[in-house]
């Protein structure tokens, strides 16, 4: 028994852990499982030389994929994959990731074309699809995109909407095929300022999420917080819960220049830490399935090109939804086929972790994976640069390892 390149070694709030960078487990240590760690890292130990005390450890090590043996040979798997199926939108939001030249200009993609990427996509295989845009409403036939998504054995289908096109008819056509409607959302109330999206649609939102609940639609609410609404978001939990709903909060990300006042700083960043702790919530870029998030888990990257994957309406293939740039172009899921589009991610690789300068001297670096690749390279032009909301994570796991001692010791 040796462990695998996947595993990590670190301090939890001075307690030695051992992580697993392709599960997350993490593991808190005793002194012997500690030294027991030590040797498993440098050759294969064998049953007769684990002590008593550190049996079950090595039962959890083994059940939970730690050893060399136990490491994926199956190829590159991607998990999750954002499918863009418009690039129109009836809306003009601020800091919208998807937004690029193209916009109310480029021509839907056709439910062929379509069909084929989502075949593709599962054959990578993605379990998890978010249908986004654009506007993905914009689409008449959008029940049939998600069908054929549920057809090609993908199990969790999403569908990301700014909720102005959601009428009770449209909605029905989704019922059964549709396992999440995540509404977005720039406002608390009727009269709150909409910071984002420049006139605020609160009314026709909530009638979008009776209408959704009418169908028999599982509604989760996704605002997006920034520099001007950290406070808000105790407000939108209250919400949710008033709505029947689940809720989870995106970090608007962009360059300074482009968002303004709404770009949070330092001590921004830290406040909304402990704003998200407090209700037991974080933020993320990808929680549409996800709700709520807790606890730790080990990383040595973002992820992005290697359990998820983002398809532009013209096809092209990305690392993920925020980095639709040239350089980063993987293949078209029109044209290519899954062994070639897997060949492009094989050879894709995001800097770890540990090659970051502004990271890799940090106890926190496995728990965090260095924060977001696409923000960096929004701000600095350059993926190896620091995570300009570094703060925040920060903040966020001082707390986090706090209780994850707590819970085990």
């Amino acid at each position: 028994m040796r462990f695998g390149d996947h595993i990590v070694r670190f301090n939890l709030g001075g307690i030695p852990a051992v992580g697993n960078t392709s599960t997350g487990s993490i593991v808190g240590l005793t002194k012997e499982g500690s030294s027991l760690c030590d040797v498993m890292f440098t050759r294969n130990v064998t049953e007769a030389e684990v002590p008593i005390n550190c049996a079950e450890l090595v039962d959890y090590f083994r059940e939970h994929e730690f050893f060399e043996e136990s490491e994926l040979k199956e190829g590159h798997r991607v998990r999750s994959a954002y499918l863009h199926v418009s690039n129109r939108c009836n809306l003009s939001c601020v800091g919208c990731y998807s937004k690029d030249d193209a916009r109310n200009v480029e021509s839907d993609p056709s439910l062929h074309q379509l069909k084929h990427a989502m075949a593709v996509l599962a054959e990578l295989g993605v379990e998890q699809l978010v249908i986004s845009g654009g506007e993905p409403f914009m689409r008449s036939d959008l029940p049939d995109v998600a069908r054929a998504a549920k057809d090609c054995g993908v199990n969790r289908v999403a569908v990301l909407t700014n909720g102005l096109l959601c009428t009770p008819e449209r909605l029905t056509s989704l019922v059964g095929i549709v396992d999440i409607l995540s509404i977005s959302f720039d406002g608390t109330s009727a009269d709150a300022p909409a910071y984002i999206r420049g006139e605020q649609r609160f009314d026709a939102l909530i009638g979008a999420i009776v209408n959704a609940k009418a169908a028999g639609v599982h509604v989760h609410i996704l605002p997006t917080l920034h520099a001007s609404n950290v406070d808000d978001a105790s407000a939108y939990v209250a919400l949710a819960e008033q709505l029947g709903t689940t809720v989870g909060f995106s970090l608007l990300s962009g360059s300074r220049e482009n968002l303004g006042d709404l770009y949070p700083s330092d001590t921004c960043l830290a406040h909304l830490a402990d704003v998200m702790c407090s209700l037991g919530q974080t933020v993320d870029d990808d929680v549409v399935f996800n709700g709520t998030r807790g606890g730790l888990s080990a990383c040595a990257g973002c992820g992005a090109g290697k359990v998820s994957v983002s398809m532009a309406a013209d096809g092209s293939v990305y690392p993920c939804h925020m980095l639709h740039y040239p350089e980063f172009r993987l293949g078209n899921a029109y044209a290519n086929s899954a062994d070639q589009i897997r060949e492009e991610l094989a050879d894709f690789c995001l800097p770890t972790v540990d090659e970051l300068d502004s990271c890799k001297d940090c106890d926190k670096r496995y728990l965090c994976g260095g924060g977001c690749r696409a923000r960096a390279f929004i701000r600095y032009g350059r993926m190896g640069k620091k995570d300009p909301y570094c703060t925040f994570y920060q903040h966020l796991l001082y707390t986090a390892v706090d209780e994850f001692i707590n819970e085990q010791y």
